[in-house]
């Protein structure tokens, strides 16, 4: 699956935005103004992840201390959640690669179609079934499905 399938805000933003999000809730009795003024100086210091993934060491201290980003896929974003993406069966394999034009779709069918000798691919076609997933996201994927075989 292509990353762009998760990625539907840029990291930066992504830690940006909810980093804003610890300040607005942190400081929710502060007066309106400081806080603005607040998140234009320093909401864009906290984009790279590297900033927090040091070990960081704090004088006197015993222990060291390390900030983790974890994430977690919502519904919209979890392509087995037979809700949203019905579309993607149960026992199939399948490759997904953002495709937002009919340009793109014959780009990537053309390149699908060189990865494989012409025989296997002649036969994975007769198996295959090609469709664009519409993601709730992120736009469109075009989407080759494959059943597994028992």
């Amino acid at each position: 699956m292509h990353g762009k399938f998760f990625e539907t805000v840029p990291v930066p933003d992504l830690i940006s935005q909810s980093f804003l999000q610890a300040l607005d809730e942190t400081m929710k009795d502060a007066d309106p103004q400081l806080l603005e003024e607040l998140k234009q100086k320093i909401g864009g210091l906290f984009k790279n992840q590297e900033t927090f993934s040091r070990v960081r060491t704090v004088s006197k201290a015993s222990v060291r201390l390390r900030f983790r980003i974890m994430t977690e896929v919502l519904a919209e974003g979890n392509l087995l959640n037979n809700n949203k993406y019905p579309q993607i069966k149960d026992n199939t394999l399948n490759f997904l690669i953002p495709c937002h034009s009919a340009k793109e779709e014959n780009i990537i069918k053309k390149r699908m179609k060189t990865a494989f000798k012409q025989r296997e691919i002649e036969i994975a076609y007769s198996q295959l079934d090609i469709f664009t997933l519409k993601h709730l996201l992120n736009g469109p994927f075009l989407v080759f499905q494959i059943p597994l075989k028992d």
